[in-house]
């Protein structure tokens, strides 16, 4: 199940409103209303719930699966005329991977062929990147308008990103924010904190302490490539299970412990903010208990 978060900009009933600023159909929200799945500044709606623009709006959103002609499934939350939102799997190159993987633009592609107009011809639709190891939620862009909208968000840093990572060791601080500028590593593929790289920031919070490892919520102020994964590394609390800053065999088995679990942005058509969240992985809770 994923959350969306909706601030509302519209004054009146609360299906209406859902219905006609996303792809959901009014008998379904009304569905949801009935069955306790949306929720207005934290309570369950009401049927004839009227919202202002002050509220907030909460759907409780199971993940549909999404079966693409190629036989590619993918994990689809969310989707209207102008985006997708997705929850990219550990494992999946999202592109430009080597001729034998199974690139998430493939998925695309498969899915929605039109998507091919959208972006450069080897990343279709392609917003932002998620490391082939890291899980977690993605937005896909369907126009071109609607890339060049959230690219520019990105940039202008206006984007909501929020992860879980489970590191290694036990961490000093329970809150803390490195500033560390990050540039190529001598070793291809590798990034690495130093003084000629570009300004990198990263907050950090402790969520749970485990025996020899730590459940961190992590904030990326910054987007450069690699960068929780080399900030933590360069803390002393590599990212568990990460296949290029943390070698341990054991816990590479589970495979890397970082996900994408918030993702917040306004819609490129309508300016709604609309955030997403995922619970912790099943990875992630399986290593808690290991």
């Amino acid at each position: 199940m994923a959350i969306l978060t909706i601030q509302a900009d519209w004054r009146g009933r609360l299906d209406a409103g859902l219905a006609e600023g996303t792809t959901y159909s009014r008998q379904q929200i009304q569905k949801w209303i009935q069955s306790g799945s949306i929720l207005v500044n934290g309570v369950a709606a009401k049927a004839s719930q009227r919202v202002t623009a002050a509220d907030v709006v909460t759907l409780l959103v199971v993940e549909e699966s999404v079966v693409a002609p190629a036989g590619v499934t993918l994990d689809l939350l969310y989707e209207d005329t102008e985006l997708m939102v997705i929850n990219k799997p550990c494992g999946l190159v999202v592109h430009d991977g080597v001729a034998t993987e199974t690139r998430l633009t493939d998925s695309l592609l498969a899915y929605c062929p039109a998507i091919a107009a959208v972006g450069p011809a080897n990343r279709p639709g392609i917003v932002h990147r998620l490391d082939k190891d890291t899980e977690g939620l993605m937005v896909i862009a369907k126009t071109v308008s609607a890339l060049e909208n959230l690219k520019a968000q990105f940039q202008d840093r206006v984007i909501e990103k929020r992860y879980y990572a489970m590191v290694r060791g036990s961490t000093p601080w329970e809150v803390y924010t490195l500033s560390a500028a990050i540039g190529k590593h001598k070793s291809g593929g590798k990034m690495m904190v130093s003084e000629d790289g570009k300004p990198s920031e990263t907050g950090f919070e402790v969520l749970s302490r485990f025996t020899t490892k730590t459940l961190l919520d992590v904030k990326p102020l910054t987007g450069r490539t690699h960068q929780i994964r080399v900030h933590l590394n360069f803390l002393g609390f590599p990212v568990l299970g990460d296949p290029l800053y943390h070698h341990s065999s054991k816990q590479y088995s589970q495979g890397q412990l970082l996900q994408a679990y918030t993702l917040g942005f306004r819609h490129p058509v309508t300016g709604d903010f609309m955030r997403f969240t995922l619970p912790q992985s099943l990875r992630l809770r399986n290593a808690a208990k290991g």
